[in-house]
């Protein structure tokens, strides 16, 4: 959510708009094919990696294996590059001090990776408490900062459609949630009626949310000039000048306060669920204890590689979320098509629920898409996609 905005500038709201609708419906296919490959199976047997060995075999398995590892690290390391950033706006602000970025990504790393340590239920928690807090704040925050919105900037046609090709691979990252459907599946009772219904409503909320923070972002802060996205451009494109330049513009010490808080804790939140999901991943893989030694070897496993990333790339936070698009094509798209059109074709497995989408022609449009999207990464890596700035 916090990169939208950066990326989507150059574009502009109408077209990022619409690009975010178009995103959100594929993603939307791809999880009610989830849900019909989820539901062929038993609770508590129907993690990805099963369900691409049933159905596709070992090379099915090994894909979702590398892919999930390698998704769930470039995440790690793209939050704690953005917390990084968010602290040393923090401290600079609010303390007048300026500590060196490594110092601040293992600060936060250690604090933050001691709760994923300690145990699962210490992350409930807090996450719990944060998340709470955190809807609240952007519904605050949004509402605060609509009387701010210059409604000419949302139509201005220094906006160009092809700065759009730079942005979807991130829209595509905001819409990545296929992981969580074999534990709802499992919690709902295997409902497909009510799970069908829950998949549509939980990802519209958030689609909902970031039209209306790009109309508020894209509406305060300028195209160039100081505090514009050019000079967040000129940062590396990090949280932290973004967060900066929208404080700035809007003047408000009130609204400030909680466009600080809620990017705080929205960074924090997606970092605590990534990693403990990482560290669950890696524990089971390296079959190591729950004994303190064994969570502790866990612990070095998770953090150090992304920890690492930050600290080399302090501005790395849409960088890293950039990668780590490849492998979500892999595990959310490519995945989902082929495991559910071989799933009709295997007699041993049946699903209560049939998804409309599950069709040669769409699964090939699919698989075209993500290539696609791959694609634009590549291009964009060799510097071949036009940008704004």
């Amino acid at each position: 959510m916090l990169a939208l905005p950066i990326l989507a500038a150059g574009a502009g709201f109408m077209v990022s708009m619409l690009a975010l609708i178009g995103i959100w419906a594929v993603m939307l296919c791809t999880s009610l094919l989830t849900l019909e490959v989820t539901l062929a199976f038993e609770d508590h047997n129907n993690s990805f990696g099963t369900m691409a060995k049933r159905t596709l075999g070992l090379p099915g398995s090994i894909a979702s294996w590398i892919a999930y590892l390698l998704l769930l690290y470039a995440t790690t390391a793209a939050y704690i590059s953005g917390s990084t950033s968010l602290l040393n706006l923090l401290l600079k602000n609010g303390l007048g001090i300026v500590l060196p970025g490594w110092v601040n990504a293992l600060s936060f790393t250690l604090v933050f990776g001691f709760f994923v340590f300690f145990s699962m239920r210490a992350v409930d928690y807090l996450i719990r408490g944060l998340l709470s807090v955190k809807g609240i704040l952007i519904i605050v925050t949004i509402l605060l900062l609509m009387p701010y919105v210059d409604f000419t900037k949302l139509l201005s046609s220094d906006s160009q459609s092809r700065y759009i090709w730079a942005a979807l691979p991130i829209f595509l990252n905001a819409f990545g949630f296929h992981f969580v459907i074999p534990s709802v599946t499992s919690y709902c009772n295997k409902d497909a009626k009510a799970l069908r219904k829950i998949i549509i409503i939980a990802s519209l909320i958030p689609l909902v949310i970031y039209i209306l923070w790009l109309m508020v972002t894209l509406g305060i802060i300028p195209l160039s000039g100081s505090h514009s996205f050019e000079r967040i451009a000129d940062t590396g494109g990090s949280v932290g000048g973004f967060i900066d330049s929208l404080g700035y513009l809007v003047h408000d010490k009130t609204v400030n306060g909680f466009i600080n808080a809620f990017s705080n804790i929205a960074m924090t939140t997606s970092f605590l669920g990534v990693s403990l999901g990482l560290f669950d991943f890696l524990a089971d893989g390296c079959k190591r204890d729950d004994s303190h030694k064994g969570r502790l070897q866990t612990a070095l496993l998770t953090f150090i590689p992304p920890l690492g990333f930050a600290i080399l790339y302090p501005n790395g936070f849409i960088l890293a979320l950039e990668y780590s698009t490849i492998f979500a094509v892999i595990l959310e798209i490519f995945l989902p098509a082929l495991m559910a059109y071989k799933l009709v074709r295997i007699k041993e497995l049946h699903s209560e629920y049939h998804c409309v989408f599950n069709r040669p022609l769409m699964t090939g449009l699919l698989l075209l898409f993500g290539v696609v999207m791959i694609g634009l990464v590549a291009m964009d890596r060799l510097h071949l996609l036009p940008y704004v700035f």
